[in-house]
Formats: C-alpha cells, structure tokens, sequence
C-alpha cells in the first residue's frame, strides 16, 4: 500500500477534530483531548 500520504492525512485530521474543539495542541507536535 502507498503510505506516503498518511501521515499528511492525520494531522489534516487533527486540525478538524482541533477546529471542532475535540482536540488541543499542546505544542512540540503533541495534542491532547479535552
């Protein structure tokens, strides 16, 4: 499988779940669930 996009795709995924206040970046690439 290519995997080369996956990463790309969950830290798109991250910026949804963070613009839905789901999810808070704490900084140094670490996010934590509210």
């Amino acid at each position: 499988p290519d995997n080369k996009h996956i990463r790309p795709k969950i830290r798109q995924q991250l910026q949804i779940l963070r613009d839905k206040g789901i999810v808070e970046f704490k900084g140094q690439g670490r996010y934590g669930v509210k």
